[in-house]
C-alpha cells in the first residue's frame, strides 16, 4: 500500500546564497511511503501518517541549509525511523529560486526493509 503526503510545508532557510538565508522560507514536500496493508481498522495496525507530518515540520523548524538536497536526505532519515515504512520517496520543492521556474525540485528514493 502506498501513502502520500502532498504540499507538506516547511519552513527553514535555505539557500546558498546570503540573500537566501536572510529569512526562513517554505519548502514543500511531497512524500510516498510504502507500507504492508493494515490487518483491521484501527489506527494501531497501519502508519499514523499525522505522526510523520508532526515531526518532519518539528525537525526543519530552527535548520539551516545551503541544498535542498541535504532536505530530501534528512527527510528520509526522519522516515527512515518509521519501522512501518519499507520505502520512500520525498521529493523536495523550493519555489521562487529561478527567474524563469516556477519552483526547483529534487527526488530522491530509498528503501529501508523488505
Amino acid at each position: 500500500m502506498l501513502i502520500h503526503l502532498r504540499d507538506l510545508e516547511i519552513i527553514t532557510t535555505i539557500g546558498h546564497y546570503d540573500w537566501e538565508k536572510e529569512k526562513p522560507r517554505p519548502l514543500y514536500l511531497n512524500i510516498t511511503v510504502e507500507v504492508s496493508d493494515p490487518t483491521s481498522d484501527k489506527l494501531e495496525t497501519t502508519l499514523n501518517y499525522e505522526e510523520i507530518e508532526k515531526e518532519i515540520i518539528n525537525f526543519f523548524k530552527n535548520q539551516n541549509y545551503d541544498l535542498i538536497e541535504t532536505v530530501g536526505l534528512e527527510t528520509l532519515n526522519i522516515l527512515s525511523n518509521f519501522k512501518q515504512i519499507k520505502k520512500a520517496d520525498v521529493e523536495v520543492i523550493k519555489k521562487g529560486a529561478l527567474k524563469h521556474c516556477s519552483h526547483v525540485s529534487i527526488l530522491i528514493g530509498r528503501s529501508f526493509r523488505s
